[in-house]
């Protein structure tokens, strides 16, 4: 056993891609178990390695495809291996990464409180990390604005935001880097419902990020990201020129039909989203693509991770909206899974936030207590934890403790801002 294990180590030891796949293969045997104690002692010394791991985590974090479910075990098992990284005697640049992949996790499990010393202390520190390296400063300023949105502290991520523009150091910032943070700060301008400044930074952004020299797989992924941004804010200003803003973005709406009618992939997920969000809000959409959508059911899955819960939102209304005994009891699944999958799985604050929403909705399509008893479990499950969200939370439960009602579900739908809904 001892031989197999010390090979297994050598094999893995350069090479990080083999190790993640061990991670994934391997659950909780007794194997895996040794393994991991013995490349534990490896990286104890080796601070090289230990950086590679670090950064090829955060590489596939940073995946326009990724897996929140594998990402999570390949997080757990790292996290084994590296368990502290105090800045006191970690270099610089291993301390900002760790910090970047800790935010990166709890964003997509929303759960910002579970790294709020991780914050702290990098805030703390922040001054002392300036000079190592200010993009990658600038990068991890722009996780936490990320951490502040998601605690609906918006106040204080468009102040991260617009304290990283009037840096100094800003212009020798690399041209990528301009464009996440014209990015960022357009998401916190649409937030905070100031739409045509978040449009301007959103098209500064992709002009950006097109004179890049980054790697054209990784331009392709930024511009896609800035552009779902910039789709999902024409749809809440209520742009003229929104149809042609979102089909920039996620294609013909008719050739999206036939993408989505049947699709459960991670890789679209987003863009699936954008294409449901815009059949609900935008009236000028030829109401047969909800039909024909809805026509599908029978082959609608999903995925696990956010944001199948808000699909499945959209699912439910559309298929309630048809009316017939088997739309209706398929709206009611489309409801019942999108607040189960919340409510059974490790999700944070801000995820159940949203599953109280969802399940105001359900309970104003169908008048049914199990909906308006989970509504008021999931919105209680988040008090204590986001104190900036008491406006939305005072709109959703007067929605909750008086009669909500089918004519209430946009406004219900729209008590979260953004990509939050």
């Amino acid at each position: 056993m001892k031989d197999k294990v010390l090979s297994k180590v050598e094999e893995l030891k350069n090479n990080c891609e083999k190790m993640f796949q061990f991670f994934l293969i391997y659950q909780n045997d007794n194997f895996k178990k040794e393994v991991l104690v013995e490349l534990k002692k490896i990286l104890i010394v080796d601070k090289s390695y230990k950086f590679k791991i670090i950064k090829k985590l955060e590489e596939k974090y940073q995946s326009k495809s990724r897996d929140l479910s594998k990402l999570h075990i390949l997080f757990k098992n790292v996290k084994y291996l590296i368990p502290n990284l105090d800045i006191n005697y970690t270099s610089a640049e291993i301390s900002l990464l760790w910090t970047a992949i800790e935010l990166q996790d709890a964003n997509h499990g929303g759960d910002p409180h579970r790294i709020d010393k991780a914050v702290s202390n990098y805030e703390s520190n922040r001054i002392n990390l300036l000079n190592d390296d200010f993009e990658l400063v600038t990068y991890i300023d722009l996780n936490v604005v990320v951490h502040y949105n998601d605690k609906f502290d918006f106040d204080t991520a468009l102040n991260v935001n617009s304290s990283i523009l009037l840096d100094s150091n800003f212009e020798n910032l690399s041209f990528v880097m301009k464009g996440m943070v014209k990015s960022s700060l357009g998401q916190s301008y649409s937030i905070n419902r100031n739409y045509e400044k978040a449009e301007k930074c959103f098209v500064e952004a992709i002009e950006l990020f097109n004179i890049s020299e980054i790697d054209e797989i990784d331009k392709l992924g930024e511009i896609d990201q800035t552009k779902c941004y910039r789709a999902l804010n024409a749809i809440d200003g209520g742009f003229t020129n929104r149809i042609s803003i979102v089909e920039d973005t996620i294609g013909d709406l008719n050739e999206c039909l036939e993408l989505f009618k049947n699709s459960n992939d991670i890789k679209t997920q987003y863009h699936h989203h954008i294409f449901l969000r815009t059949l609900f809000f935008c009236d000028e959409v030829n109401p047969e693509i909800i039909s024909e959508y809805t026509s599908y059911y029978k082959n609608w899955s999903e995925q696990i991770q956010h944001p199948w819960e808000l699909i499945n939102l959209y699912r439910g209304v559309f298929c309630w909206q048809r009316t017939e005994d088997i739309f209706m009891n398929y709206s009611l699944e489309r409801f019942k899974n999108s607040i189960k999958m919340i409510k059974i799985n490790d999700f944070g604050a801000t995820l159940k936030l949203i599953g109280s929403v969802i399940s105001t909705v359900a309970f104003a399509c169908f008048d049914d207590n199990y909906f308006l008893d989970d509504a008021r479990y999931l919105l209680k499950e988040t008090e204590d934890k986001l104190k900036y969200s008491v406006p939305q939370m005072e709109k959703l439960r007067t929605f909750i403790n008086n009669k909500c009602l089918p004519e209430n579900i946009k406004e219900i739908i729209e008590i979260l801002p953004f990509n939050y809904h």
